[in-house]
């Protein structure tokens, strides 16, 4: 048996599934992401444009359980918003809140499959 790693072939939904721990970790500790430190926990480096993707299937899910949108956490350095693609449809301040005092520990995480429908619904 070996250790499955994430590498740069890896699908968005296998990319969601990896930033599912990320956020449900920083949103526990109440702290906001920008795009570059999501992007280097899980790529290394820096991935402009690339989180667009994942992060959408992370926020339709989230809608369609109609839990708080987790990926408000997670912004442009400049703005301090989430960026254009990702969906969010209320006060993103009041949305963060939301999402720091949910109990996301308490929830099954979103499955492969899940994520899978999701891409294929929204994406």
């Amino acid at each position: 048996m070996t250790v499955q790693l994430y590498n740069p072939s890896s699908s968005r939904v296998l990319r969601a599934q990896q930033a599912w721990p990320i956020l449900i970790a920083a949103a526990h500790r109440g702290e906001i992401l920008t795009y570059d430190e999501l992007a280097l926990t899980m790529f290394e480096k820096t991935a402009a444009g690339v989180l667009a993707g994942i992060l959408g299937c992370v926020a339709f899910w989230c809608a369609d359980y109609d839990l708080p949108a987790i990926t408000s956490i997670v912004v442009n350095k400049v703005t301090g918003e989430p960026g254009v693609g990702i969906p969010h449809q209320r006060s993103i301040p009041a949305e963060q809140q939301k999402v720091f005092a949910y109990k996301w520990y308490l929830i099954h995480p979103p499955t492969i499959e899940e994520f899978e429908v999701m891409e294929k619904k929204y994406l």
